[in-house]
């Protein structure tokens, strides 16, 4: 079986994927042909205390999420997506909005043109991006599990 034909079969049923299943499709979908540079899609918004990441996605494209280390408010809006985790499968249309957990990694399919928007909390109001995304993005699952450990010392 080709890439194309098992990222296929990977996007369709209603069974959860495991994270070895995501990392491995994340593997598959960088070695496809014609795939979407995320900066080309990608605006920054600023507030203070808050960065918004919009992303537009064309029609029949296929995406494979970063691994947040914070819940964040996911806002669909504009498109139908179908999008896959580690908790399940589902079919979302604009308009829509959630909360996104924090370790959660998901695949994203365009059925339609999508516009969405990530909001995170950006308490240094930086417009840095090296800064922005090493406070929100987790390298891995083995470096969330340590942000998860570092967050409940702090706390308790």
């Amino acid at each position: 079986m080709n890439a194309v034909e098992k990222v296929s079969r990977m996007m369709v049923g209603t069974e959860p994927v495991t994270r070895s299943q995501l990392l491995e499709f994340q593997g598959m979908v960088s070695k496809m042909p014609n795939q979407i540079d995320p900066e080309a899609i990608t605006t920054h918004h600023f507030a203070p205390g808050v960065y918004g990441r919009q992303m537009d996605l064309p029609k029949g494209s296929l995406i494979v999420g970063k691994l947040h280390k914070h819940s964040f408010l996911n806002i669909l809006t504009k498109g139908v997506v179908g999008i896959s985790s580690e908790f399940g499968r589902e079919i979302v249309s604009a308009p829509s909005t959630w909360v996104s957990e924090a370790g959660i990694k998901r695949t994203m399919f365009a059925i339609e043109d999508v516009q969405m928007i990530g909001i995170h909390p950006n308490e240094s109001d930086t417009r840095d991006m090296e800064k922005i995304e090493r406070f929100v993005i987790a390298d891995d699952y083995a470096a969330l599990d340590l942000h998860d450990r570092e967050e409940g010392a702090r706390c308790g």
